[in-house]
């Protein structure tokens, strides 16, 4: 019987030394990748937070959130799963804190890693494609508008200079409450009258915001034409970042701009955009007429002069960012 070839014969030597070559670092490679898998996947295991379980494929567990108010949702979740878990509004997997030091810790000592979000479309719309503090992704521009906020609208300066503007207001809100009594006690025969305070106290509020940003009011309860349309402008601005968006959490189904949710905020935008073109042309011409530096009483005055100066290191049309950090957002 004949006797089979060697592998040498076969093979010549470098051919057979270069496949063990290769053959062991394929077999060292191997085992690199699965200790390094398995020590991520540990490693993972160990820092991601609960996950609840009952979310559907594509919507997560949104479905869960409509049975009662979303608090107390989270809160039976924390019973059963933790003061931090995970749930999926859609395609964004989401981190619920329920503790109070939890809180604070992401929002001090880890604010860097938790300071961007999914860019909604309320915020892309409304704010000028995210340029308000509130909803700029971090880096330059939000560090900027930070800083803004903090030197110039939150300062201690600031607050004790605009203490008049609320203390009149104050008073002008009860002067008008007076006003309505004297107006209509005569049908009562206890002298009283009925007056719907929730919408007052919002007058109140963006009245105080108005003259703080803008230097201009809408007075109070019924009013002209011009200052209940603002009211209704800013009454839906708002409304419009509460909602819920399909395409916030779906972004593939944004092009069927399902219940016109996109169309609706467009025409808000136009709306407030008109309004804050309007207030923003008056600063410039008062400053003009009265001279760059004079009359600085509130947040506009005060960005046009930043930006006049070139005090704000941010690319971009100047007016537009003014826009979106002032009038209307802070509103």
């Amino acid at each position: 019987m004949a006797s089979l070839p060697s592998l040498a014969a076969i093979i010549p030597p470098p051919a057979v030394s270069t496949i063990a070559t290769t053959f062991a670092f394929v077999v060292v490679v191997y085992f690199l990748l699965r200790i390094s898998r398995n020590t991520l996947t540990k490693a993972s295991n160990k820092k991601m937070a609960p996950k609840v379980r009952g979310g559907l494929p594509l919507i997560g567990h949104i479905h869960m959130l409509g049975s009662k108010p979303t608090h107390r949702v989270f809160g039976d979740m924390a019973d059963k799963y933790g003061p931090v878990f995970t749930i999926k509004l859609g395609v964004h997997p989401t981190l619920v804190v329920n503790n109070w030091e939890m809180v604070k810790e992401c929002l001090t000592t880890n604010d860097r890693a938790l300071a961007n979000r999914p860019q909604s479309l309320a915020a892309e719309i409304l704010t000028y494609g995210g340029a308000n503090v509130a909803f700029a992704q971090y880096g330059n521009l939000w560090r900027q508008l930070r800083k803004v906020m903090s030197a110039e609208l939150l300062s201690n300066l600031r607050v004790d200079a605009m203490r008049d503007a609320r203390d009149d207001e104050i008073r002008t809100s009860m002067k008008e409450l007076y006003k309505i009594w004297y107006n209509n006690n005569s049908d009562s025969d206890n002298k009283r009258v009925k007056v719907e305070m929730r919408g007052w106290f919002s007058d109140l509020s963006v009245n105080v915001l108005l003259r703080t940003v803008v230097g201009k009011t809408i007075g109070y309860g019924p009013t002209g034409d011009d200052a209940n349309g603002l009211k209704e402008g800013l009454r839906e601005f708002m409304e419009c970042f509460g909602k819920l968006v399909w395409s916030d959490v779906l972004p593939f189904l944004r092009f069927l701009d399902l219940g016109g949710q996109e169309k609706a905020m467009r025409k808000v935008q136009k709306e407030m955009d008109a309004v804050a073109e309007e207030w923003l042309a008056e600063h410039k011409q008062k400053r003009l007429n009265s001279g760059a530096g004079k009359g600085e009483n509130d947040l506009i005055d005060v960005l046009l002069k930043l930006f006049e100066e070139g005090r704000v290191d941010v690319d971009g049309d100047s007016d537009t960012l003014i826009k979106a950090f002032g009038p209307v957002p802070n509103s």
